[in-house]
């Protein structure tokens, strides 16, 4: 299981938003090169299932080398990078909803702000999601080793 303990929490903090920006950099980079097929064409028509393949692997990769480097068993980072991946597609995909609604999507006075803001939009549901992914491991793993 994946515990950290509170002396090294700023490092599974840190995995977490290693884990969020290679989801964003490899998601972009996969599905600007591979990307054909939209997830959803009416709400964000540039979001595509290759990137989100791309989102997916990369979050993979940084979570297994990252907690093999903790002394955590690697392999928890392929659910922990699923669970990751999804949430952060979801709140991308309700965010791209509420600005169609107000009518600022597609819309950018501030390229500059839009482009810094594009890139953590999912970053709260992401580290939300990576909290209780955490939480629920930890619990269960001390749970188990006290009882």
């Amino acid at each position: 299981m994946v515990y950290f303990s509170t002396e090294r929490g700023w490092a599974g903090i840190l995995m977490i938003l290693l884990m969020a920006v290679s989801n964003d950099t490899f998601g972009y980079i996969a599905g600007v090169i591979w990307g054909k097929h939209p997830i959803a064409p009416t709400i964000s028509p540039k979001k595509s299932w290759e990137g989100f393949a791309g989102s997916y692997l990369g979050s993979a990769v940084v979570a297994c080398i990252a907690l093999s480097i903790l002394g955590q068993k690697w392999y928890w980072g392929i659910p922990l990078a699923a669970v990751m991946v999804i949430a952060s597609t979801a709140g991308d995909l309700v965010e791209s909803v509420f600005k169609r609604r107000i009518g600022i999507k597609g819309y950018v006075k501030y390229p500059a702000w839009a482009r810094r803001h594009d890139g953590s939009s999912g970053l709260g549901t992401f580290c939300g999601r990576g909290w209780v992914f955490d939480f629920y491991l930890c619990a269960s793993s001390l749970e188990r080793n006290t009882g």
